[in-house]
């Protein structure tokens, strides 16, 4: 025979204040023990180590078989704010039946449009396990060298701005007006840099709803996801025809991967025709595709429209095999994308000595004015 549970007071206790609780519509044991969660309140990852992870996460989920949408719903679990409802939309669309790569277009943003690109087009052609074991791969030294270069020189850059700011804020309210005075109580006229800047920095500080139209902006270019899809659109095209971003490299890996499987090329560029994401690259292609139904040469075709040059297209038109084509457009991409970084490191180089010429001489044509209006006291 047992003995019957007493109630203890830390027992009952507890007991009043679950009822309570399920009274005002919400559970004690939540507010004892949060739900666990990798993620901190404020997100440490980058967004570039965020789209590998929603990568590997479907890359493990097509490899296994596994139904994607309760993966996506609980690795939304794990994060917060805008990147948390997005993964909770694709999970909502991908439980409707809506195909993976419909879903990440119609929520732009889980993952940059180059690998949406890889994956409609890997879709297209059965080559998926290529397009992810692509997705998926470790970052190159020399890729991570610069995107941290690169962040290194826009905060140096955004730190600089205000910190000029700040000065001309100060020299205005405070230093200039007292210069001002000096002169007109000792009857001397002000040197001409001083002037300079009392008309520039009083120009500055009165255009206050024109900084609040540019702080509006750069709010929008953060907060408003359409907008920022459009400038990046915008910079993305503008980068590429300078050199700073190369589509090519891009479309000699995705054709790669065609190529390998013994597939015709000509369908692979149809493809990509239909779904690039960039208009004017789009627009190549769309000729090429044209004049590759009139008969013409898909290299010859892609020299044309300035995609590769004369040899790389003599390379890939000399190799033996389907394998060795594809091995040679994965090297023609590799090394467009070597140029490019080569080219962002100089320009990661450069713009951190410009910041500093530039506050040198911003703080050097401050101190001729002062040290001019000074003489002219003594």
């Amino acid at each position: 025979m047992t003995d019957s549970p007493q109630n203890t007071p830390s027992s009952t206790s507890n007991d009043v204040a679950c009822a309570t609780g399920r009274f005002f519509g919400w559970r004690f044991i939540d507010l004892v023990q949060p739900p666990w969660r990798l993620s901190t309140w404020w997100p440490s990852d980058t967004s570039a180590a965020f789209h590998e992870s929603l990568a590997r996460l479907l890359a493990v989920a097509h490899r296994e078989r596994l139904s994607l949408a309760p993966l996506v719903k609980n690795f939304a679990d794990e994060h917060r704010g805008i990147r948390k409802s997005r993964l909770q939309r694709l999970a909502k669309q991908l439980e409707s039946g809506i195909p993976l790569v419909d879903g990440l277009e119609q929520v732009p943003g889980l993952l940059p449009a180059g690998d949406v690109l890889a994956l409609r087009f890997a879709t297209q052609t059965g080559t998926l396990l290529m397009a992810y074991g692509f997705l998926t791969r470790t970052p190159s030294a020399q890729e991570l060298a610069v995107t941290a270069s690169l962040r290194r020189s826009i905060e140096h850059a955004i730190a600089m701005i205000v910190a000029f700011l700040a000065i001309a804020v100060y020299m205005c309210v405070s230093s200039l007006p007292k210069f001002q005075m000096m002169a007109n109580d000792f009857g001397f006229e002000l040197p001409v840099a001083i002037e300079v800047q009392i008309y520039l920095f009083s120009q500055m500080v009165g255009a206050g709803f024109l900084w609040l139209c540019v702080g509006a902006g750069l709010a929008g270019l953060v907060l408003v996801a359409p907008l920022r899809r459009f400038v990046r659109r915008v910079f993305g095209s503008l980068a590429n025809s300078i050199g700073i971003a190369s589509r090519s490299a891009e479309i000699l890996r995705l054709v790669s991967f065609t190529s390998e499987t013994g597939r015709p090329i000509a369908s692979a560029l149809s493809s990509l025709a239909r779904f690039h994401y960039e208009k004017g690259m789009r627009r190549k292609l769309l000729y090429v595709r044209n004049e590759i139904e009139q008969g013409s040469d898909v290299w010859d075709c892609l020299v044309r429209e300035k995609i590769i040059n004369r040899p790389e297209a003599d390379a890939i038109r000399n190799a033996p095999s389907s394998p060795v084509q594809a091995w040679t457009l994965r090297q023609l991409a590799d090394a467009k994308d070597f140029r490019v970084s080569g080219r962002l490191q100089q320009i990661a180089a450069i713009v951190p000595i410009l910041i500093v010429l530039f506050g040198a001489a911003f703080v050097l044509w401050i101190s001729l004015g002062i040290i001019h209006f000074m003489l002219r006291l003594i």
